[in-house]
């Protein structure tokens, strides 16, 4: 079973579980340098979503409607192709970083300064298309989702493990998680796997691989690290690396 039949699979054990959303899908992982690990893809209709849509079709259809699980379970392979190419317009627009959806131009440049241009992945914690940060935590926290040790529920960890899985695909030299609440989930799901390193001031997963962690709040957006925040967690980065 590829990464994407068990992500339909996860849908469809939890049919209750979800917004009525279409998941993230993926395509082929290999080694990458530098993984950035966001909470959940947005859901971002007319700043991105209508015009990626109609770019992508040639149609002018509404994101809610693209994204339908109910009409798109009828033609999965047709539909996977297609958001596969919008998400990735996403990420880089075709290889045009400064197209790139808002997101993700601040990540692609930190690729850039620390010194892996180009080799990189984003992928989310959460395959839930949700720009509410309210509606998300009640479809994946069992409780507790407001304190340090946020605990998943059933739904929220089937996915969580495949992201466990994905990151020893991409075995990674460095892991960025760019998301307050993101950071606290991974910290708290994988404690035993996680050791702090005094000498390089940040954590080091040692699941299969030895990647230093970064945990962060967003790069960008409202609630985006300040300047000088982001320039100090670049500088760690190229520390811990480069030396």
């Amino acid at each position: 079973m590829n990464i994407n039949e068990r992500i339909v699979k996860i849908w469809n054990d939890f049919p209750d579980s979800h917004n009525g959303r279409a998941p993230l899908f993926y395509g082929d992982f290999s080694e990458k340098e530098f993984l950035s690990i966001g909470l959940n893809p947005s859901f971002s209709k007319e700043r991105f979503l209508n015009n990626a849509i109609k770019e992508v079709t040639g149609d002018s259809i509404d994101a809610e409607e693209f994204f339908k699980w109910d009409d798109v379970k009828k033609h999965l392979d047709e539909f996977i192709k297609k958001s596969l190419e919008i998400d990735e317009m996403a990420k880089n627009s075709k290889g045009n970083k400064s197209k790139a959806y808002a997101f993700y131009r601040p990540l692609i440049k930190i690729t850039d300064e620390i010194g892996f241009k180009g080799n990189y992945e984003f992928v989310d914690m959460f395959l839930l298309r949700e720009t509410d940060h309210k509606k998300l935590v009640k479809y994946i926290c069992a409780h507790k989702c407001g304190s340090d040790s946020p605990e998943l529920n059933d739904f929220g960890k089937r996915q969580f493990d495949l992201l466990v899985e994905i990151i020893q695909t991409i075995n990674s030299k460095i892991i960025l998680v760019a998301n307050a609440l993101a950071s606290k989930i991974f910290k708290n799901e994988l404690s035993s796997s996680l050791k702090w390193k005094e000498e390089i001031g940040t954590y080091v997963l040692t699941m299969n691989i030895n990647c230093p962690v970064f945990f962060s709040g967003m790069i960008s957006g409202q609630r985006a690290l300040d300047l000088f925040s982001k320039e100090r967690l670049i500088w760690h980065m190229k520390k811990v690396l480069h030396g």
